[in-house]
């Protein structure tokens, strides 16, 4: 059963992958309450780390090959969810990292913050960060809000666009004048909530590019 549940997880249907992770809560939850200090250090959790659309899917899938991992189907966002768009507390980002398991790999969209950064620290988490080109996921972006995911808060105004261009626009210059309530500034503003992590000896930043080319093998020996 576990393994049909972590298949889930990469289902092209949102809703299979939702129900998938909400299902898989109870072995997280049996991990959580056996997990000793000493599990960190044999096991240490990973998190697969992204500015939306850059690669995570890619990085998770090399990460998930890893020896003793476990996908619980976790998801830690800096925004609450995509339908809500809200900024999450905190308090609750702090909470999440306390609540991670050993060997469990966490796939997020983190905002650089110092205290996130000693919690991860804290915890013993292996952090990856995976990066792209701006012209690249703006494209990616818009195709994504404008095409297959219609419950996302943004959805609506990439839908009601005449074109691909004007949504590729849209994803470069966020919205303007800005809408009260959703904060979606230009794309220069949203990737330096992420940029703390690039400059961090504890967090292995690379390059989506990288990844995909003659240097992969390198990079993953």
């Amino acid at each position: 059963m576990g393994d049909l549940l972590r298949q889930g997880l990469s289902n092209r249907n949102g809703l299979v992958r939702k129900g998938a992770a909400f299902l898989l809560r109870v072995p997280r939850w049996w991990a959580q309450q056996q997990a000793r200090p000493e599990d960190f250090t044999a096991r240490p959790p990973v998190l697969v780390n992204s500015f939306p659309k850059a690669g995570t899917h890619l990085l998770m899938q090399l990460v998930e090959g890893l020896p003793w991992r476990e996908n619980f189907g976790s998801f830690l966002g800096s925004m609450i969810s995509s339908f809500q768009f809200r900024e999450r507390s905190h308090k609750n980002v702090l909470a999440f990292i306390g609540g991670i398991v050993p060997g469990e790999v966490v796939r997020g969209h983190l905002y650089f913050d110092e205290e996130h950064a000693a919690k991860l620290s804290e915890k013993r988490v292996v952090h990856f960060f995976i990066y792209r080109d701006p012209r690249d996921i703006v494209v990616s972006e818009a195709h994504y809000l404008r095409e297959m995911n219609r419950w996302h808060r943004l959805a609506p105004y990439f839908r009601k666009l005449d074109s691909i261009e004007d949504a590729i626009l849209l994803s470069i210059n966020g919205l303007e004048p800005p809408v009260a309530g959703i904060d979606y500034p230009n794309v220069a503003a949203r990737f330096a909530r992420y940029d703390g992590w690039l400059l961090r000896d504890d967090c292995m930043s690379l390059r989506f590019e990288d990844l995909r080319s003659e240097k992969q093998a390198s990079i993953i020996q």
